[in-house]
């Protein structure tokens, strides 16, 4: 973490993969809308940029999310923008959040 904004939420992350894969996302949140955006600020070539947004709907929160990969990404690094993947892993993550915070 680079830097955070007032409220303790992340504004700039660093990223680090390996010594060819480095770069760093600038975050900005629209709390009223429920928008997260993220561009890079640092090694513009290998990173990403895309925003989520969550909506409620009549079965619960619609997630919709949207990703550009830089040019200097290979084609495994291009597989893991696919977004059915990063939803499925998302679900799982909140999942798993949830049973940790029931647990304790």
């Amino acid at each position: 973490m680079i830097d955070r904004d007032e409220n303790g939420r992340a504004r700039e992350v660093l990223f680090e993969f390996s010594a060819s894969l480095t770069y760093s996302l600038v975050y900005s949140y629209d709390v009223p809308t429920r928008e997260l955006r993220w561009e890079p600020r640092m090694g513009k070539r290998d990173g990403v940029r895309g925003y989520a947004r969550l909506d409620a709907c009549d079965t619960g929160t619609r997630m919709t999310y949207a990703l550009e990969q830089g040019p200097g990404r290979s084609p495994s690094d291009l597989a893991l923008g696919d977004p059915e993947a990063l939803l499925v892993a998302f679900a799982r993550w909140v999942e798993s959040r949830l049973a940790f915070q029931r647990a304790t």
